[in-house]
């Protein structure tokens, strides 16, 4: 895997888009690799920002309702 590969992983784990290998690959290399830890540690600190300007949305009723059943 080269470093862009590892880079383009560490960024989607972050926003939390990874499904089937590729999660299963990132939770791997975060729990073996210093240098993927270091990468994602990176892209939560550059979406950070933007996380800071969201404005908080509670969850409404509805959703309660489906979380429940």
């Amino acid at each position: 895997m080269t470093r862009d590969d590892q880079d383009r992983l560490a960024a989607e784990h972050v926003l939390g888009l990874l499904e089937g290998d590729e999660r299963s690959q990132a939770e791997r290399l975060l729990a073996s690799d210093e240098g993927f830890q270091t990468l994602v540690e990176q892209w939560r600190g550059r979406f950070s920002e933007w996380d800071a300007t969201a404005v908080d949305a509670p969850p409404g009723e509805a959703l309660w309702h489906r979380i429940e059943s």
